[in-house]
């Protein structure tokens, strides 16, 4: 996020650079701000990590022959996102992530009933909840975090997760796949069929 006022970024320093500029974009659902960051970033290459992000913003600067637009989908490091046959299966249930209304209503709804009927219908259940870490944090290189997600996947036969408003194919869709685990959710934009199988 180059405009975030933590990385103090000098826009005018990059108009005129001789080098290529990439942004790497993750949601882009936003798109007055979408588009005020890649306009003042002076990038040339823009990585997307979404598919209905990528045909949106590669159709909306389609005359825009400096912007070259790349459709680079999530994936996970398999030698952190496996099956580990090693952990036991323990809970039903993984509740992982942010679950807002806003971005997120169909986890939101979910959770919800799960928290509603925790202590009823769902009393002989085991439910694991395991916290979004955050983004910001000097321990991001380490993958302490990605770890610890995918034990705690491979403990959990059923995965809440969920395509976000946007309908994409977030991450989680990779990783709990990846670990053999299945997914309560609905279907993404992308890679629909395939995803069936965990989904």
């Amino acid at each position: 996020k180059p405009l975030d006022e933590i990385n103090n970024y000098n826009s005018n320093s990059y108009k005129n650079s001789p080098y290529p500029i990439c942004i790497r974009y993750n949601e882009m659902w936003d798109e007055e701000w979408t588009r005020k960051e890649l306009d003042l970033s002076y990038s040339n290459l823009v990585i997307c990590h979404h598919k209905n992000d990528y045909d949106k913003y590669r159709k909306i600067y389609n005359d825009n022959l400096m912007k070259r637009f790349i459709y680079n989908p999530h994936h996970a490091n398999p030698n952190i996102f496996f099956k580990n046959e090693k952990i036991k299966k323990e809970y039903d249930i993984l509740l992982a992530g942010k679950s807002t209304k806003k971005h997120y209503p169909l986890r939101h709804r979910l959770q919800n009933l799960i928290f509603n009927n925790v202590n009823n219908e769902l009393k002989d259940y085991k439910i694991l909840q395991h916290n979004h870490p955050g983004y910001n944090n000097d321990y991001s290189y380490m993958d302490i975090a990605l770890k610890e997600y995918a034990k705690n996947i491979n403990k959990c036969y059923l995965c809440i997760g969920g395509t976000s408003k946007y309908n994409y194919r977030l991450g989680k869709y990779v990783e709990i796949s990846m670990c053999g685990s299945l997914i309560l959710g609905d279907l993404p934009f992308e890679d629909k069929d395939r995803l069936k199988e965990f989904v």
